[in-house]
């Protein structure tokens, strides 16, 4: 009988999952730059746009995981920021490391949250900028197809109302001929 698997906690699911989406946006980069790459190929605008944003969103959590090392408070501060230790003199009492570190990993996903939220509202908003673009573009070009269809329509009948003319004079003059002939 085989043993079965411990469960696992819940902060160590959500870092697995965390480590997979950032594997799987890793995977999307490259793939982005394989493309942006390959000789006679382009990404489309809304590729590169998201390839844009995860970059920004990249740098911008780097950024923000920077400011945070050196905002957080340092051991025995008692949970000051080392601005605030250094102007209180570090005579707090520190807190626990396991209140620190759950704290810390509560508020880490919505930091990255932000931060992502953030960095693709720019694209997030070319992209629809340029959806609706291509909209207006789509509407105008079947409007000049309506109005070149109906030229053309319009063309087609004029030539066919002047080979009418053209065969009705030339029975008329075959037809006065024939008089002159006969008359």
């Amino acid at each position: 009988m085989e043993a079965a698997r411990p469960n696992r906690p819940a902060v160590a699911r959500r870092a697995q999952q965390l480590r997979a989406e950032g594997r799987a946006a890793e995977r999307l980069l490259a793939a982005v730059a394989a493309l942006a790459s390959h000789r006679g190929s382009a990404p489309i605008r809304l590729g590169a746009a998201v390839a844009e944003a995860l970059r920004t969103a990249e740098a911008s959590a780097e950024r923000k995981a920077t400011e945070a090392d050196e905002e957080a408070p340092p051991p025995g501060s008692g949970g000051l920021s080392r601005p605030a230790a250094a102007a209180a003199g570090g005579g707090c009492a520190p807190r626990g490391r396991r209140a620190a570190a759950a704290e810390a990993a509560d508020l880490a996903p919505a930091r990255e949250q932000d931060a992502e939220a953030e960095a693709l509202e720019p694209a997030a908003s070319r992209a629809a900028t340029q959806v609706d673009q291509r909209r207006k573009q789509r509407a105008e070009a079947e409007r000049r197809a309506a109005r070149l269809a109906a030229v053309l329509e319009r063309t087609r009948l004029l030539e066919q109302l002047s080979r009418e003319a053209a065969a009705e004079r030339l029975a008329e003059a075959a037809q006065s001929e024939q008089r002159r002939k006969t008359g």
